[in-house]
């Protein structure tokens, strides 16, 4: 994915990012959105498929009451840990202080080959 241009003007805030032959515009102001549609439907053949809910598999969820957009691979790493069989690990908290710096001997050497390998190389 590529950041094409951030923009503000007038206190809207315009972000559009472009991967392989998709354009995704996020904008605070909804008249900013429609401008650069216009403008960009003048100069490309394009087609509006709506708002999105998710792109390279990271989900979009829109909270329009607090003018936010919340990203999350949720849907995705549970995927990857079925495939491993690792769906009945038990999460917890584990705050880290911020000198610590985790490497490769942190984990098991036969998971490393497997599920970092799937999440950074073959995504599901």
């Amino acid at each position: 994915m590529r950041l094409l241009q951030v923009s503000r003007a007038k206190g809207h805030l315009i972000v559009l990012l472009l991967y392989v032959n998709d354009i995704l515009i996020a904008s605070n102001s909804k008249p900013e959105v429609q401008k650069v549609k216009a403008k960009l439907n003048s100069k490309f053949e394009m087609r509006d498929l709506g708002a999105t809910k998710n792109i390279l598999r990271i989900e979009i969820i829109r909270r329009r009451d607090l003018k936010c957009l919340h990203l999350s691979q949720k849907t995705y790493l549970k995927k990857i840990l079925e495939k491993y069989s690792r769906t009945n690990l038990k999460s917890k908290s584990t705050p880290l202080a911020s000198y610590y710096k985790l490497s490769d001997e942190h984990s098991p050497k036969k998971w490393r080959n497997n599920i970092i390998w799937t999440v950074l190389h073959n995504p599901i």
